[in-house]
């Protein structure tokens, strides 16, 4: 789906299906349940493995968001939260990862794309494979199973294919599609939002602050109570704007002539490719652009979707625009006040606010140079 043209037959009707099935209200309710499960999950690890001591904080987010969306998927587990060792899919989707991002000469010179002077197709078509392989024995678990029914996205697209809606094909090119979008952004807006909160303890005092007064001695938060945290909300919009997980919009084509971008003419049939951090840096747009400032965006009428879409876009704009945009944000709330309520966070022996790194590396994907590692210490309530 995210390479489809927007004007694709097959694009529409997975378009749809986001729409009407998967992220609609309807959709989003009868997946609540895995959600919070495995946040409970992933926060009983910490707890157990890791209580007092330093953790690299990607890695586990990554290993927790891997099944949240393995069950919501397919309602299975693919990681063992218990174990250190990277499981099956774990290394396909980061070998394929990696590939993908390796500077490629077929991309700079496309006189060169038939060559594959540098291996980078083969590879990653080897990677895919292998993913594909994982799901095919994925459906043919579901399809033995017979008349079980799942609440999951599988079960959704399985009753579409046997309408004969979308082929088995397609069915696993958007199951990647979703894991590859679901998992790692959301493990880095986890990540990025923990870095700043350390290195401002004013605002980590104030979230723990709202999630006190909300959940009182309540043990887990649940997706009914975030509506119930607005500064927590705008911490997180925050985040979005100044570290954006996936920082360049999907390539775009011109498809008139007309265009312009700065004063310069965008002829038909170009490349176009959104610099969404930039925008969302932009000094004409925002106040102090770089600066950690969650109040920006208190009273402003602002939600994830960008009213003002000129402005903040994080999940893109438009028909193209993200999807997963209500599964994200309610899994990226529900992880942080699962976190900040369970926990109270605390960096490394030696080091002070000042020292978190917030430099970005930029790519696909919006890492941080340093990775984050803090101590989360249990809090009983």
């Amino acid at each position: 789906m995210l390479w489809l043209p927007a004007i694709s037959p097959v694009f529409k009707r997975l378009r749809a299906v986001c729409n009407n099935h998967l992220f609609s209200a309807r959709g989003l309710d009868a997946t609540r349940a895995m959600r919070e499960e495995k946040v409970r999950e992933l926060v009983g690890c910490l707890r157990d493995r890791h209580a007092g001591q330093v953790v690299n904080v990607g890695v586990v987010m990554l290993s927790g968001m891997f099944n949240l969306m393995s069950n919501v998927l397919f309602s299975e587990d693919v990681i063992d939260l218990k174990s250190d060792d990277a499981q099956e899919l774990e290394r396909l989707l980061n070998d394929a990862i990696e590939e993908i991002t390796k500077p490629n000469l077929s991309d700079l010179f496309s006189l060169l794309s038939k060559l594959d002077l540098q291996g980078h197709g083969r590879n990653f078509a080897l990677y895919i494979k292998k993913l594909y392989d994982f799901f095919d024995r994925v459906i043919s678990r579901r399809q033995s199973a017979g008349g079980e029914k799942n609440v999951d996205y599988l079960g959704v697209l399985l009753q579409l294919h046997s309408e004969d809606q979308f082929s088995l094909q397609t069915i696993k090119s958007f199951i990647l599609d979703l894991f590859v979008a679901g998992t790692s952004t959301t493990a880095l807006t986890v990540e990025w939002t923990l870095a700043e909160l350390l290195r401002h303890p004013a605002v980590m005092s104030k979230v723990r602050g709202e999630l006190q007064e909300v959940l009182g001695s309540k043990e887990h938060p649940d997706e009914s109570d975030m509506d119930k945290l607005p500064y927590l909300r705008t911490v997180v919009m925050e985040i979005m704007r100044l570290h954006p997980p996936a920082p360049l919009m999907m390539p775009h084509l011109a498809m008139a002539d007309g265009a312009e971008v700065g004063g310069f003419p965008v002829p038909k049939g170009t490349k176009v490719i959104v610099n969404v951090w930039a925008i969302m840096r932009d000094p004409a747009s925002w106040e102090q652009p770089e600066a950690f400032m969650p109040e920006r965006f208190l009273g402003t009428g602002l939600d994830f979707r960008g009213v003002d879409a000129r402005a903040f876009v994080p999940f893109g704009a438009g028909r193209r625009q993200c999807p997963g945009m209500p599964v994200a944000t309610r899994s990226v709330m529900l992880i942080l006040a699962s976190l900040l309520h369970a926990f109270e966070w605390s960096l490394p022996y030696g080091m002070q606010p000042c020292d978190v790194d917030v430099r970005d590396r930029f790519g696909t994907s919006l890492n941080m140079v340093t990775p984050l590692k803090a101590v989360p210490t249990p809090v009983w309530h």
